[in-house]
């Protein structure tokens, strides 16, 4: 069973700019690991030498985006899977559809059973923001006051704020 770290996000309806939002629970990252990191393990599991696990990682992520570059959906099986979603405007009737407009959205990843399965009864424990950067990985952003509440925080890049108060 493994235990997550989160914290309490508050997010504001754009719609509705005059009411509070909704608080959130946003995952902590513990750390990032870089694919030198993973070399490292598959050095340690397999016994092959830390050149040869090297390569083979950026051989995966080489081949993995130029198959996603080429079109293709690539399945790792128990891993998952990856492939592209788009975009793009929309147009009243087939004849005045922009094609120019389209453009890769995002990568997508649908997780398969080994994933699904080393993830299966997560516990979780709320941690109070104290400052910025506190949470490692995926928590960025210049703090500013917010004169709102005096227990919260406000990230300017994406307008989320943090709550210091209580919850525990």
């Amino acid at each position: 069973m493994t235990e997550y770290k989160y914290y309490l996000t508050r997010r504001r309806n754009p719609l509705r700019p005059l009411e509070p939002g909704k608080f959130y629970a946003a995952l902590i990252q513990n750390q990032r690991i870089t694919s030198r990191d993973v070399a490292k393990q598959l050095v340690k599991m397999t016994g092959m030498s830390m050149l040869d696990a090297q390569n083979a990682t950026n051989a995966v992520a080489y081949i993995l985006s130029e198959n996603l570059a080429l079109g293709n959906q690539v399945d790792f099986g128990g891993l998952g899977r990856f492939s592209l979603s788009i975009t793009s405007d929309g147009s009243e009737d087939i004849e005045n559809f922009n094609p120019r407009s389209i453009k890769i959205k995002k990568v997508n990843f649908k997780p398969g059973e080994d994933v699904k399965d080393a993830l299966k009864q997560p516990t979780f424990r709320y941690v109070k923001a104290h400052k910025p950067g506190e949470f490692g990985v995926g928590f960025e952003g210049v703090v500013v006051r917010d004169d709102e509440m005096a227990d919260e925080f406000v990230l300017s890049n994406d307008e989320e704020m943090i709550l210091e108060a209580g919850m525990e």
